[in-house]
């Protein structure tokens, strides 16, 4: 269980990390003395690091996900069985399915953040759920 909040934690330090890395790209845009192509090159590169950096977070994100799950079921967590079904996950492509019956600028706005969405539900449940110690640790 310690691995799974190891990857939970990384995944989103990951998140912070990446939202953070759009600011070279307003530095590169806004600099003076330096050619249009040059420019672009290193808006290119910035991107490709962002979109790489994206699939590592969401890669661990996935797995902390599923692993929160699998020790929900298992009873190998504080949580009762039936919060599995809240790990963001699980419930981030409801989410976005709702998210795309809802009109504009809500629905759009709720689409692309659903990660960030479903893990702010995810967390404001496990303080509310109910505590189970059926379990021991050894």
């Amino acid at each position: 269980s310690i691995l799974v909040a190891i990857a939970l934690a990384f995944a989103l330090m990951c998140g912070a990390a990446w939202h953070i890395s759009y600011a070279p790209i307003g530095a590169v845009l806004q600099a003076g003395g330096v050619s249009q192509a040059s420019r672009a090159d290193l808006v290119a590169e910035i991107s490709q690091f962002l979109v790489d950096f994206y699939y590592l977070s969401m890669a661990v994100f996935v797995v902390g996900s599923i692993g929160i799950a699998l020790l929900c079921v298992l009873k190998m967590s504080d949580f009762p069985r039936w919060f599995a079904i809240v790990s963001p996950i699980l419930i981030q492509p409801v989410l976005q399915i709702l998210s795309g019956q809802i009109a504009p600028p809500i629905g759009p706005a709720l689409f692309v953040s659903s990660i960030n969405v479903t893990t702010l539900i995810f967390f404001v449940l496990a303080l509310c759920a109910p505590k189970t110690t059926t379990y021991r640790a050894n």
